[in-house]
Order: structure tokens, then C-alpha cells, then sequence
């Protein structure tokens, strides 16, 4: 019988991080893309879904209405293939190119062969349109700290055996001006635009945004100090299965929950796991002083011990479904309700913030109409 972990207690708001050299490039993005004759889109392996933003998929159906005319193509890549379970990856590529039509690819950029096979599709597609390109002019988009960098700079090495051309960093929004012309591969020519990462302006309202920010906040995929990190690590700690190696050996904090016959929670869990990271600052001899355990320095090594695949490979946004068995049902729920797009537009969080307000003005207004009736808007 499958064990149900009860809901995590969210804090009520996601934050947002949409910083300014986002926004610049979002409304240069037509202009780029007018010029670009491949999009190589990188995603997380670990987040299939979460790393996905929408804001590249509006841009590409709005302004590559006719790319397959214009000999344009894109290349959805998903990156850090080594810290996530190889088990998702055929069901994902089956049900994307069902329901989306995306062909997906999936590299370790430390595996020469991974990127011999993104370096052969992006030529082929070269190769194909060169009676319309002179050129290849191939443009890398994703979210923040998906590895973009990090897999130019490989195809780089595979291509013209040259060494780094763009800076990487662990830290997400390093990149924050689009680099472009620089060659990776001499016949046919190619060259490659690095862009910043870019985040949604908005991640939604409730559980699910919230859900959405903290899996960004313990890949590393959104701005550090927008989460306190004793909040992320009981978060980590709540979605790592329990069959987890712990650091040290230690059992997991929710073993103690379940016993032979109770395979389910009767109550939610509370967001701080303060045994667990006291007993691991112990081990770590991270102690303030008196001997008191510094539970905040610990789960900031806690998220870099996952960070670093510490825990293993792990890969989620499939839980609610049944995990790999259901990534076919996931993905289809995921079409259907949007590929994550945040209301109509897809909004800002102050434009959020304006819709609620006008609907609360207008029930306001409608409450005031059934007191006094048809004396709205009169005057004596």
C-alpha cells in the first residue's frame, strides 16, 4: 500500500524575482528571434515541468507562426541528466511529443557523447536549411541556472576545440546580457547566442505557486535569499523519499511516522524538523556556543548536499500522479491547464495583485447595490 505524506504547509505567497534584465530581454526576444535560425530551449531534468516558462513558448507560437516555412527549428534540451532518475526519461519524451509535439533530448554536459548528439542535431538541422541560412545562428533560452552556459561551453569544446566562452556559475542569474556570435562549429558555420535565465514573472497564487518556488529554491533555480533556508530544508526533507541515504546514515525524519500497520498521516506535518538538523549539526560540528546546534548554517549545507546529489538522483512535479506511472497522465493535465501559463496573460505579480483588488471593489459595490437598491448613483 503506497504511503501518503500529508500536505506541507506553504507559506501563503510565493515571492517573485523578475528583475529588470529579464524583462529586457522578453521584449528584445522578437527582435532575436528574427534573426535565429535554431532555439535550443534548456530545461531541468530534475523539474520536467517546473523548469518549463511559458513566456518561450508564447514567443515562439507568436513570432514563429511560419518557422517551419522560414527553415527555423527548435531543440528542447533537457540538462543535469546526471542528478536526475534516467527511469522519467522515455515516458517524457513519449508523452511530450503526444501532446506538445516536442522532440526532447536529454544530456550530462560532463559526457562527451551527450553532447556529440545535441552538437549532431543542431548541424543536421543546419545542414537542412542552408539554401535559406547562410548561417547558423543558434539562440540557448531557459530558466535560471538550467545549465545554459555550461552546455555552450561543451558544445564549444566538441565543435572548434576551444576552451570557455561564456562564464558559469552554480548561482542562478549570473547571465544577465545576451552574448551572441560565438562560433562552435566551422562546416556548416554555426555560432551560438548565450541568453540570461529568465523566471516567470508570476508563479502563481497558493499552494501550487508556492509548491513551484520552493522546487526552483532547492535546485538552485531562483534567487538565493528569497527563501530562509531552515524553511527549504524542511521542504527537502518533506519531498525526499524515504528511502533517501541521509548524510551519515541517518533515518530519514519522517521514519519514525510510520509503522507496520499506519501507512498514512493523521494530521500535517509541522514545517520545522528541528530534531533532525540538530542531531545533523552534531555530527557536522556546527555548534554555537554552549554546545547549541546552528540549525541554520546546517540546512544551508543540507540544500548544497542535495544540490550536489548528495541524496541521489531525483527527479519530481509527478508525485501527485503516482511518479513514473503517471507521467503520461501528468504531462496531458500539464497541456491542458496551460504548460504553466499564470492566469490569462500570464501576469506580473502587482497585475495579480490589481485583479484581486477589483474584485474586491466590485463585491463592494454589488453589496452596497442589494442594500440600498435602486438608490445606487442618485442624489436627493
Amino acid at each position: 500500500m503506497p504511503i501518503h505524506v500529508p500536505p506541507f504547509p506553504f507559506p501563503p505567497n510565493p515571492p517573485s524575482w523578475y528583475a529588470g534584465h529579464m524583462a529586457v530581454f522578453i521584449n528584445d526576444l522578437p527582435k532575436i528571434l528574427s534573426t535565429t535560425s535554431i532555439v535550443l530551449e534548456a530545461r531541468d531534468a530534475r523539474l520536467p515541468l517546473t523548469s518549463v516558462n511559458p513566456a518561450f513558448e508564447t514567443a515562439l507560437q507568436r513570432y514563429w507562426a511560419n518557422a517551419h516555412l522560414e527553415g527555423k527549428e527548435r531543440i528542447v534540451v533537457y540538462t543535469k541528466r546526471d542528478l536526475a532518475e534516467r527511469r522519467y526519461e522515455e515516458p517524457l519524451k513519449r508523452a511530450f511529443e503526444k501532446y506538445t509535439g516536442q522532440k526532447l533530448m536529454f544530456v550530462d554536459t560532463s559526457k562527451p557523447g551527450d553532447i556529440r548528439r545535441i552538437l549532431a542535431a543542431v548541424t543536421e538541422v543546419a545542414k537542412e536549411h542552408e539554401d535559406v541560412h547562410r548561417r547558423g545562428e543558434l539562440l540557448v533560452v531557459g530558466m535560471p541556472n538550467v545549465g545554459k552556459s555550461t552546455l555552450l561551453n561543451a558544445l564549444r569544446n566538441s565543435g572548434v576545440h576551444k576552451g570557455k566562452a561564456f562564464r558559469t556559475s552554480t548561482t542562478a542569474g549570473l547571465t544577465r546580457k545576451f552574448t551572441s556570435h560565438v562560433k562552435i562549429l566551422e562546416k556548416p558555420e554555426i555560432y551560438v547566442s548565450d541568453t540570461p535565465g529568465v523566471m516567470v514573472p508570476y508563479l502563481g497564487r497558493g499552494t501550487a505557486g508556492s509548491e513551484k518556488g520552493m522546487k526552483l529554491a532547492v535546485t538552485s533555480g531562483i534567487k538565493e535569499n528569497l527563501y530562509d533556508a531552515e524553511l527549504l530544508a524542511a521542504y527537502l526533507i518533506h519531498i525526499l523519499p524515504l528511502k533517501t541515504k541521509m548524510p551519515f546514515d541517518l533515518p530519514h525524519p519522517y521514519a519514525d511516522f510510520f509503522s507496520a500497520t499506519e501507512t498514512s498521516f493523521s494530521s500535517p506535518i509541522s514545517v520545522e524538523r528541528p530534531h533532525f538538523l540538530a542531531t545533523l549539526a552534531e555530527r557536522l560540528g556546527r555548534l554555537k556556543k554552549g554546545g547549541i546546534p546552528d540549525t541554520a548554517s546546517t540546512a544551508v549545507w543540507l540544500i548544497d548536499w542535495f544540490r550536489k546529489g548528495g541524496a541521489g538522483r531525483w527527479t519530481s512535479d509527478f508525485e501527485d500522479v503516482g511518479g513514473v506511472k503517471g507521467v503520461d497522465e501528468g504531462v496531458k493535465m500539464w497541456v491542458e491547464a496551460g504548460m504553466g501559463v499564470i492566469g490569462d496573460e500570464g501576469g506580473s505579480q502587482n497585475q495579480e495583485k490589481k485583479k484581486r483588488m477589483a474584485e474586491r471593489l466590485q463585491k463592494r459595490v454589488e453589496r452596497w447595490k442589494r442594500l440600498h437598491g435602486d438608490r445606487a448613483g442618485t442624489t436627493s
